[in-house]
């Protein structure tokens, strides 16, 4: 389910963990702060930083691309989703 501001365009993606039966802790939520980037090269250029992000992931249904993104952790370990604006995001 998406949040959305009609005004400034922000957008909130709302989620769940079906059958998560204990209290989440840090690295089992399934929150996180995701950032639209132009170009997945983007994890590249990171890693030419000496950053140490994930690999580039992609979604596809039906042949479509929906989805390509990566993670790159901040110092305290939680996860930001570097996403291109393909599929719903569009």
């Amino acid at each position: 389910m998406y949040l959305h501001d009609a005004q400034g365009g922000s957008e909130m993606e709302l989620t769940w963990n079906k059958d998560q039966a204990e209290p989440y802790t840090h690295g089992s939520g399934y929150g996180r702060v995701g950032v639209l980037v132009d170009d997945a090269a983007t994890q590249g250029a990171l890693v030419a930083k000496g950053c140490a992000p994930a690999a580039v992931k992609e979604f596809e249904r039906g042949g479509a691309l929906l989805a390509r993104f990566f993670f790159i952790q901040d110092p305290d370990g939680y996860k930001i989703e570097m996403l291109e604006c393909h599929g719903h995001c569009q």
